[in-house]
């Protein structure tokens, strides 16, 4: 009764959130209803998962309103400049280093898979995708930031889409999906895709039949790659129990986490900067970026986007990165409204992450490649300004 209560509770807010401006991609709306449509098939549909518990609904409870609150009063920002982002001269070799490095990183890992034969060809590339591979000798060192660096050129070629090759454009788009198939990296290619889905609905260039054919484009290629990520297992879930595990494994497993204070503080919420620490010689030990599995009953290591801020700080960090996550998307949507372009590739960037939620956290513990994609994407405007 509470999880649907408390479904209910969301649902009613994600209606408010949506009257505010009435636009679907607002943080008002989407925030509380994702959460509330979760809850809701979380009780309707059949699964073996536990039930959830006080520790997720309260946390989550506090997660969802200061977030929404924040945000709200974020929007009410008010900015005056615009910022372009397009280098005609930047643009083109951004290009070139795509088309030169994203080749050559699919080679390296074409070739490093097929040395263990083509039955087991999907299993290593997979294994290279998440670090789990035992073989230590295979490494593609600097090559591997073309997997975020081509990611943001895409979002950027698609902003200005009107204004570059139609070609280079085709050839960065399908540099982009070829990278994000090989290493069977499902996060990635939905990120990127809805990211893509994103600039071209402030671009406001989408039909209602867009809707559907992106819908089913995206549910296409999932299946493609969560097919080839299986093809070495003999045991698989039917539709329902894969369905229910990526939904909801991680509400349940965030009930078994133990919030117990620490000497280092934020030790996974500050895992970067401890991370730097520790490169530069201090003695700092830095928590793994795979994160232990749990069984709930199944087997899962997701733990929604809470993790980090309850393991570091308890249900006062929940709290208080609420606050900075509503802050975040309530003024880069602001500034996406008034069609700046720095507000929209950015907001584009990180948006995927508000729908994957129910996963993990994705803007604080993966900050490292966030402020890459940042730096990346200011390089053009900064040109533009020393000149």
């Amino acid at each position: 009764m509470e999880v649907l209560l408390l479904s209910f509770v969301f649902l009613l807010l994600s209606f408010i959130g949506y009257n505010v401006e009435r636009r679907m991609l607002s943080p008002l709306f989407i925030m509380p209803f994702i959460w509330g449509m979760l809850l809701f098939f979380f009780e309707l549909l059949p699964h073996s998962l536990y039930p959830l518990n006080t520790q997720f609904l309260l946390a989550l409870f506090i997660w969802v309103f200061s977030f929404f609150i924040t945000a709200l009063l974020c929007m009410g920002a008010k900015f005056t400049k615009r910022i372009d982002l397009y280098n005609k001269k930047i643009f083109s070799i951004y290009y070139y280093i795509v088309v030169i490095f994203a080749p050559l990183a699919l080679l390296l890992l074409i070739r490093e898979a097929l040395k263990v034969g083509p039955e087991l060809f999907f299993l290593k590339l997979r294994l290279i995708n998440t670090g789990l591979d035992e073989d230590n000798t295979f490494s593609l060192g600097p090559l591997s930031y073309v997997f975020n660096f081509a990611n943001v050129v895409l979002l950027l070629f698609t902003l200005y889409y009107n204004k570059i090759s139609k070609f280079r454009y085709y050839v960065v788009f399908i540099l982009v999906f070829l990278l994000g198939l090989i290493t069977l990296a499902r996060t990635s290619l939905v990120v990127i895709s809805i990211g893509i889905f994103v600039i071209l609905y402030f671009k406001k260039v989408l039909k209602k039949k867009h809707y559907i054919y992106f819908l089913f484009l995206f549910i296409t290629i999932i299946a493609v790659v969560s097919q080839m990520r299986t093809v070495h297992e003999t045991e698989k879930n039917n539709f329902v129990d894969t369905l229910s595990i990526y939904l909801f494994a991680g509400m349940p497993a965030f009930d078994t986490l133990k919030y117990i204070p620490s000497e280092t503080a934020g030790q996974y919420t500050f895992r970067f900067l401890y991370a730097v620490a520790n490169a530069l010689g201090a003695k700092i030990e830095v928590e793994k970026t795979i994160l232990p599995y749990v069984y709930v009953p199944t087997p899962t290591n997701v733990y929604t986007v809470m993790f980090p801020f309850f393991k570091d700080f308890g249900n006062v960090g929940v709290g208080v990165f609420g606050f900075f996550y509503g802050a975040i998307y309530g003024l880069l949507y602001k500034l996406s409204r008034l069609n700046n372009h720095l507000g929209i590739i950015l907001y584009a960037f990180i948006f995927p992450y508000l729908l994957l939620q129910f996963m993990s956290e994705l803007l604080v513990l993966n900050l490292s490649s966030n402020l890459q994609a940042i730096i990346f994407i200011l390089i053009p405007y900064i040109s533009k300004i020393k000149k």
